[in-house]
This record gives C-alpha cells, sequence and structure tokens, in this order.
C-alpha cells in the first residue's frame, strides 16, 4: 500500500466519528465529498463540491464559501502550500447543541488518535496529518453555534492523480425514506437476477433513516403486524454499501451461536416465503448498490447470480 493511499485510508478512517445527537447536516465523512481536488482553477489546490452542498440546501456563495440561509450553517474552506505540504482548513458552522456523541468516537480506540485536549484530536503519518478542533460559545444573529474545525495536511502529488476527486453521490445523512423492494429474473440473462430498492418520499409499509453518515434503521411490520426495527451500517461512495448489524447471542457453551445467514441468491418463491421478517430485508440489505438519483426517488440496484445459493453461517455479534 502506497503511503498516499494509506493516508486517503486513515483520512476516511479518522473522520467517521459523529452520531445522530449531534445530527448536524455534514458529519466528518462527508469531508471528501463537500470538497475536490478536480477541475480546479489555475494556482486552486482545492475547492468547494457545489452540487453536494446544494442537495443539503447550502448556497453556492463562491469556491471557497457555502451557506444554508435557512439554518445560517456556514461551511468555509481554506487552501495554503508550503515546503510541498498541501494543508487544507475545512470549516463548518453549526447551530447543534450536543459534542457528546462525537468525542465519544474521537475516543475510540480503533481510530488510535491522539487526545490533545477536550476539545483538539489528532492522528499523523509521516508527512500526513489530520485533526479535528471543536471551537464553542460562538454566536450567530442571537443561536449558539459550534465550529468544527478539519485541518488536512498531505504531500502534495508528484503526478496528476485526485486526492479528493469530484463526488456526485446523495448525501444520505438525516434522510428518511419509504421504500419498495423488487426482485426479478433479468431479461438479458436467466442466471442473473436484479434486486432494487427504490427509496421515495410517499408513505409506504416499509421505512429506512439514515441516522448519520454511518448508521440506519429499519422499521417494517411484521406478519404479526407488529412493528420491528433492523440495524445496520452503511457507506457511501460512488456505491452505496449497506451491512446488518447482528447481536450477540451465546450458547450454553458461552461461545457465540452460530446464525445461517440467507443465500446470497434465493429463489423469488423462496425469497417471497420470508416477506416481512428480519431474513427477508436481511438478503436485500447485505449488499452493494449502484446509486440513480431521479430526483423523487432514487434508485438502488444490484445484480446476483444462481450459483452463489449456499447460506453462510456467521457467528452472531452485533457490529460495534
Amino acid at each position: 500500500m502506497t503511503k498516499l493511499i494509506y493516508i486517503k485510508f486513515l483520512i476516511i478512517l479518522f473522520l467517521g466519528i459523529c452520531q445522530k445527537s449531534f445530527s448536524q447536516e455534514f458529519y466528518p465523512t462527508n469531508i471528501s465529498s463537500i470538497i475536490t481536488d478536480e477541475n480546479l482553477l489555475d494556482k486552486q489546490l482545492a475547492k468547494l463540491n457545489k452540487s453536494y452542498l446544494f442537495k443539503k440546501g447550502f448556497e453556492f456563495v463562491n469556491d471557497s464559501i457555502s451557506v444554508n440561509k435557512n439554518t445560517l450553517e456556514k461551511i468555509t474552506l481554506s487552501t495554503t502550500e508550503k515546503d510541498n505540504l498541501i494543508h487544507l482548513t475545512i470549516n463548518y458552522l453549526t447551530f447543534r447543541n450536543s459534542l457528546l456523541n462525537l468525542k465519544k468516537r474521537l475516543q475510540d480506540p480503533e481510530l488510535n488518535l491522539t487526545k490533545i485536549n477536550e476539545n483538539l484530536y489528532e492522528i499523523k503519518y509521516e508527512k500526513y496529518e489530520t485533526k479535528i478542533e471543536i471551537i464553542k460559545n460562538l454566536e450567530v444573529k442571537s443561536k449558539p453555534f459550534y465550529l468544527i474545525k478539519t485541518t488536512i495536511i498531505y504531500e502534495k502529488p508528484r503526478d496528476n492523480r485526485y486526492i479528493f476527486p469530484l463526488k456526485t453521490i446523495y448525501p444520505f445523512q438525516n434522510t428518511t425514506w419509504y421504500f419498495d423492494l423488487d426482485y426479478k429474473i433479468s431479461k438479458s440473462n436467466s442466471e442473473e437476477n436484479i434486486i432494487k430498492i427504490i427509496l421515495k418520499k410517499d408513505k409506504s409499509n416499509y421505512k429506512i433513516m439514515f441516522l448519520d453518515d454511518i448508521n440506519f434503521i429499519i422499521i417494517f411490520n411484521n406478519v404479526k403486524n407488529i412493528s420491528e426495527q433492523i440495524n445496520g451500517k452503511y457507506y457511501n461512495n460512488s456505491n452505496i454499501v449497506f451491512s446488518i448489524d447482528y447481536e450477540i447471542r451465546k450458547g450454553q457453551n458461552g461461545m457465540p451461536n452460530v446464525q445461517e445467514i440467507n443465500a446470497n441468491y434465493l429463489k423469488i418463491i423462496e425469497l417471497n416465503k420470508l416477506k416481512n421478517t428480519k431474513k427477508y430485508f436481511e438478503f436485500f440489505f447485505n449488499r452493494t448498490f449502484q446509486i440513480e438519483d431521479d430526483g423523487n426517488k432514487i434508485s438502488l440496484e444490484t445484480q446476483v447470480y444462481n450459483d452463489e445459493h449456499n447460506p453462510i453461517q456467521y457467528p452472531t455479534i452485533k457490529a460495534q
């Protein structure tokens, strides 16, 4: 793994640190979508991603400033270059009022962050550095605000590679959708089935809530018409990846039980027998989907092949 690839991984890992109670419009994992170093003017080092910000109600002022006039929230970007190192500073001014979950995630041992003080955390790797600073007690038009200041320092690439390629993804964080599910044989290949999840605003029997930048829940009525909930994680990039959280269940010997996960491929008649059960939704929401944004609805689509029928068994351990 090259240093450049490794530091991009560290940045993404480091930036995944928020929960619903600090429900600002943009979470740290969204930073790589908010900015881009593609299609730059001469001497520009990076700029804000206008289309991505617009989908969250932020109006474009210029390449370095975007403002939400309804909430007064503001995103600014500043860039400098010194000694062949690029310094990016993304300031996010938000009025949300809780930092507890943010700090809890910052102190997660898996992130390997250094806690400088209660409001400053950082990670360093040779000529690469990322830090987040929380600045409190700000006031804008009599409303309390926080400033989340993210600084990324990295060595300027020697070729034309992009560190922050332009992304056209939909910002799912803090959104709620109803959805329909579709599973049918492909018209072009009888050995292939097409899976679709149609996200829409019109009410239906199934609902998904994207709680923040990584967590989602599904709400549905089971076969007894009792409301149930499924928790999971999602990763939103050029495609969207879903994974279901599984609870820890121990057997009599104290070891985790092994739970049979649905086969990757099922016949349509087999899947219909599972309808409105957790296994039914697990079949759909443990996959990677291509995204098609059609304005009022979003289509998620993938394919499965009928040679992927064997079920896989996993310990029933809840994802952390």
